[in-house]
């Protein structure tokens, strides 16, 4: 009884560091056990050089002085959410660097010792977050992973990640404005890690040798910053620089009225609508099915939404293509006992309305649309028991 009662108030102050190391710090408890090992091997080290520098060479006591010395400037520099979030104001906001600097201080902050169980992960890129940002309010026991620019090809390079938010079910809002595009290759060189990278390569090579080729030219940029943080995240010093000397990296609204900005989007958004082929397709497919097999092992249930984009930005080539990629989505899910796929039929309709561009819904949609959402999930019959 009194070993019971010890071990639930030692749970109950673990805890309270955790919350005040994730509030104070924005450590989650994965990092608090990470310092404090981290911090136990410098102590060591530190001791043990003391103790012993003056029975080694003096070459290899400036040597290993100076490894110690790197270690903790690199663990500083790198595993630092203070610097992390300094880290941001470096960079344009409208930046892939930008991301990567706030997904790499949200990692440190969240990531759990044991995540708890989380009922919805919903993982898609800018399209996915305006148009479920308000699910997760009405469901306070699911997340967001926005990835910008993502495209579906790329569920297979965050598996990692989306594994270590521990979802029962993973939600997908798909366009064919995603599904029509591929990634470029800043997000392979920058945003993603060498482990991530490694089964995109196998997926690749196994039918697409062109996709491939690309990847290989990755992994090794990727592996150079894997072990070479310094060279991974070369843009924040160099963000840094320039800023010194006067010339900082201009916003892509820099100079623009509201209205010429929305214009440069949709111009944009207008120019990568004029790549969709279906080849791109076929290829974000191919990846979407080695996901599919990775949830099934994981016991990861998958719902994919048809989403929309703005009726009046459609072309008859663009929604003949978009039909037929709803298909052959609808077709591999019936494949699995863990997939659904939902169409947009039975959710609420997207109107011209709805959207602030041609892909992006408004703020003020998002709400009712992930409602409609919630209802259809709450009716939907259950997985089978895995």
């Amino acid at each position: 009884m009194e070993k019971s009662l010890f071990i639930s108030s030692f749970d109950s102050l673990l805890y309270q560091v955790y919350g005040a190391a994730r509030h104070h710090w924005g450590l989650g408890s994965h990092y608090v056990w990470h310092y404090a090992l981290l911090s136990f091997l410098f102590l060591l080290l530190a001791m043990l050089w003391c103790r012993f520098r003056q029975r080694l060479h003096p070459r290899w006591r400036y040597f290993s002085m100076a490894a110690i010395v790197v270690c903790l400037v690199r663990s500083l520099l790198f595993d630092n959410p203070l610097v992390w979030h300094a880290y941001m104001h470096a960079v344009p906001e409208d930046t892939l660097s930008y991301l990567t600097a706030k997904h790499r201080g949200e990692e440190i902050k969240n990531r759990e010792l044991s995540p708890r169980k989380l009922n919805y992960l919903i993982v898609g890129s800018s399209l996915t977050k305006t148009a479920l940002n308000a699910y997760v309010d009405i469901d306070p026991n699911s997340r967001l992973l926005f990835i910008y620019g993502m495209r579906v090809m790329e569920l297979t390079f965050c598996e990692r990640k989306i594994e270590s938010f521990n979802p029962s079910r993973v939600l997908l809002y798909m366009t064919n404005y995603d599904l029509a595009n591929v990634t470029w290759d800043e997000k392979y060189d920058l945003f993603y890690s060498f482990c991530d990278l490694k089964f995109g390569l196998r997926c690749g090579r196994e039918k697409r040798p062109f996709i491939s080729n690309r990847l290989k030219i990755s992994m090794r940029k990727s592996l150079a910053g894997y072990l070479f943080w310094e060279y991974r995240y070369a843009f924040i010093f160099r963000a840094y620089l320039e800023n010194w000397l006067g010339r900082p990296v201009p916003k892509k609204d820099s100079g623009k009225t509201p209205e010429e900005f929305l214009k440069f989007k949709i111009d944009g958004q207008k120019r990568a609508i004029g790549y969709f082929s279906k080849s791109n397709v076929e290829m974000n497919l191919f990846f979407l099915n080695e996901f599919f097999r990775f949830c099934r092992e994981h016991h990861i249930d998958v719902i994919m939404l048809e989403g929309n984009i703005n009726p009046l930005a459609e072309t008859p080539k663009s929604r003949e293509l978009g039909l037929w990629a709803m298909g052959r989505l609808k077709d591999m899910a019936d494949q699995y006992d863990h997939v659904r796929f939902v169409p947009a039929s039975e959710l609420k309709r997207l109107g011209p309305e709805d959207f602030k561009d041609i892909v992006h819904v408004k703020e003020e949609s998002s709400p009712e649309y992930s409602q409609s959402v919630m209802n259809y999930l709450q009716k939907m019959p259950p997985f089978p028991d895995r």
